[in-house]
């Protein structure tokens, strides 16, 4: 066991030491200093966001750089701020010849709130460079499940079948995410076309899930048990403004899916902060 005066020379007490063993008012004072130089935990201010003459500023500067990795950056750091101008300098970028530029250039777009992100996104809907590339196809599905509406419905469900394997799982997923019955309409002529459909279809999984966010029905895992229901309630079917829930796993991962990376990272401190409470109880019961 450590002696009080072996605690005091392994801390840096800084006072002469004493050549015999330390009085009780040393060791007070000793407690006293130690309890003063603890760190207390200050609550950081929430960093304001960036206007959008400073975006665009941030933005022209990197592009300026003519570094790929400078220009990628800049668009996840300024590329969702809201504003028109913004989103026209992010818009021009979706035909860059960069792969990774493009990719970050839809990103941004998705989560940039201005009306005109979703109108410039529709506007690729023909572009091969972001369609016709695995990572950036994938992207921008998600983002025009992000934005919803009947325009960027109609560019997820045109030509959806199954022999298009090319993000299907992902088209499943944005169409779940937007509250119309027509996308109710196209995910059950999805689970029903082709051949042997009766059991169960591909992406069965995905799909489910998505038809439940969308009605509130989960009838498993057999085609025959949703074609019959869908015959039975296709006219009567009512889509709700809010989206069904899912039981703790899966609505767990399409919340996760759908988040924001300022949602993400909430999330992140709120799952930290719940094992640190944990932790804490764990050992004061210890």
């Amino acid at each position: 066991m450590l002696t009080a005066l072996t605690l005091l020379l392994l801390s840096g007490f800084n006072a002469v030491i004493p050549t015999t063993a330390p009085t009780l008012e040393t060791l007070v004072l000793f407690q006293e200093q130690e309890e003063e130089q603890q760190p207390v935990e200050v609550e950081k201010e929430e960093e304001k966001a960036p206007t959008p003459e400073e975006a665009i500023a941030g933005l022209e500067a990197a592009k300026k750089a003519k570094n790929p990795l400078d220009l990628a950056l800049a668009l996840e750091v300024f590329g969702s701020i809201e504003g028109k101008a913004v989103v026209k300098f992010v818009s021009k970028l979706l035909k860059d010849k960069d792969d990774g530029i493009r990719l970050e250039a839809i990103k941004a777009l998705r989560w940039n709130p201005h009306p005109d992100a979703t109108k410039e996104l529709v506007k690729q809907k023909k572009n091969k460079k972001i369609t016709e590339n695995r990572e950036c196809g994938v992207e921008y599905i998600y983002a025009l499940g992000q934005k919803g509406g009947s325009k960027c419905l109609d560019i997820l469900t045109d030509g959806l079948r199954y022999t298009a394997a090319d993000g299907i799982k992902q088209r499943i997923q944005a169409i779940g995410r937007i509250r119309d019955i027509d996308s109710v309409e196209a995910l059950m002529s999805l689970m029903t076309s082709g051949k042997g459909r009766r059991d169960s279809a591909p992406n069965m999984n995905d799909l489910r899930v998505s038809l439940k966010v969308l009605t509130g029905e989960d009838l498993g895992r057999k085609s025959i048990d949703w074609i019959q229901w869908w015959n039975k309630n296709r006219k009567s079917l009512k889509i709700s403004a809010e989206p069904w829930p899912l039981d703790k796993r899966q609505q767990f991962q399409w919340d996760k899916l759908w988040a924001s990376p300022k949602e993400k990272e909430d999330m992140k401190k709120k799952a930290q902060k719940n094992l640190k409470e944990t932790d804490e109880k764990e050992s004061d019961e210890f």
